[in-house]
């Protein structure tokens, strides 16, 4: 839901580190970020209300139409604290199972291992992320979950990064 966070603290640090090498003056950040408007889509709200949008292809940014993928398949999707209870788990699994592009597509999910007192968390999107199925044309397709890295400082919470592919089963 939150758009401002991606507006305000996600876009300009995508900017920021597309070119980490150099100092980059204004014109360089408008560039940039022109070529992320044209190429790149940042949404925010409701997983499973956003994967009804993208099927039935009405989803519209303030002011003007989406540029989504026809079909909505995604090369990737990125997903920062969306399995925060098993609901929010359940709907980021079943919005990678529909919206990733057939065995090329990846999702990058980056989650808290234990939400407390709420069932999220890594474990439970990993359950849930099981039991997704797509049959396409006769083929059968599921999620293939894999940890990339765990971040543990010892002293707060750990956090994992997931990479998510669509594949036959």
């Amino acid at each position: 839901y939150n758009g401002f966070v991606l507006r305000d603290v996600t876009l300009p640090n995508i900017i920021l580190n597309c070119n980490k090498e150099q100092e980059q003056d204004q014109e360089q950040e408008e560039h940039i970020a022109g070529i992320l408007n044209r190429c790149s889509s940042l949404i925010s709200g409701d997983w499973r209300e956003l994967s009804d949008k993208l099927i039935q292809e009405t989803l519209v940014s303030p002011g003007k139409p989406s540029k989504t993928p026809k079909g909505g398949k995604f090369d990737l999707i990125l997903a920062a604290e969306t399995t925060y209870t098993t609901s929010s788990a359940e709907d980021t699994a079943y919005l990678l199972m529909n919206h990733l592009k057939l065995d090329t597509g990846v999702g990058l999910i980056a989650t808290k291992r234990y939400y407390f007192g709420v069932g999220g968390g890594s474990d439970s999107f990993q359950e849930v992320s099981r039991g997704e199925r797509l049959d396409v044309d006769g083929v059968r397709y599921g999620l293939h979950v894999e940890l990339v890295c765990e971040y543990n400082d010892g002293k707060s919470n750990i956090r994992d990064l997931w990479r998510v592919k669509c594949v036959k089963k």
